[in-house]
């Protein structure tokens, strides 16, 4: 999948870790999959065809804004307003809510939303970053920590399934300097350059670092982003 590159070059250098991370939870989730999916905020629906293909879903339903300009030529299924979903009560089986919930100024509104339209025992799939630039601005609001994820899930009285982190502190600062080369001030060509002879580390780095998640949180921890799984009771 382009969305989900496969190596770390240049191009999609900066991606490369979260977006594997996220494919690779999208991958572990496709038993959840079922019935009717709502992709909230679905973007580019990046997912879709994997979905379709891997799991024994119905229907797939992407839903976005009208004025998103993140479509480029795909056309979601549905439009909604960013707090409202325009479906009926205990109708989807499955959400998925990945990387949007930075975008939503009220994201009590949207999980209580989205427990409004899922049937009992629906699941929703999610992901929210924590190292990350500014991206979609102005509507870019929150960074959450996993105590934040656990305690909207809590308060919106969704189960929680689990929520865990991924990117080890050695894997976060990795993922910070392939930031910086996509990024940072000095001329393009400078950092490319820099880039390639620094390639040999990123490879290296990207093979010690401890690529586990982790669902127990303390003191000193750097992560990537938050992944979770909850269901309406």
């Amino acid at each position: 999948m382009a969305f989900t590159p496969k190596f770390p070059w240049f191009p999609n250098v900066e991606i490369f870790i979260p977006r594997n991370k996220i494919f690779k939870h999208i991958q572990q989730s496709i038993p959840y999959c079922k019935g009717r999916l709502l992709d909230l905020g679905c973007g580019l629906m990046p997912y879709r065809q994997y979905i379709q293909e891997h799991s024994s879903i119905e229907q797939y339903i992407g839903m976005d804004l009208e004025q998103s300009e993140v479509y480029q030529t795909i056309v979601p299924d549905m439009y909604w307003d960013g707090y409202h979903i325009p479906l009926a009560d205990n109708s989807i089986d499955t959400i998925l809510l990945t990387e949007v919930l930075e975008h939503c100024p009220e994201p009590l509104v949207i999980l209580e939303e989205a427990k409004r339209v899922l049937k009992p025992g629906g699941k929703i799939i999610l992901s929210v970053p924590f190292i990350w630039y500014l991206h979609e601005s102005p509507w870019d609001f929150y960074r959450y920590t996993p105590f934040a994820i656990k305690r909207m899930l809590e308060k919106t009285e969704l189960g929680i399934d689990y929520v865990k982190t991924y990117g080890s502190n050695d894997l976060s600062f990795l993922h910070c300097y392939l930031i910086w080369l996509k990024k940072g001030s000095l001329p393009k060509f400078i950092r490319f350059g820099i880039y390639l002879l620094s390639l040999p580390f990123i490879l290296f780095a990207l093979f010690i670092s401890s690529k586990k998640d982790r669902q127990e949180h303390k003191d000193g921890q750097f992560f990537i982003g938050t992944l979770g799984m909850a269901f309406k009771k």
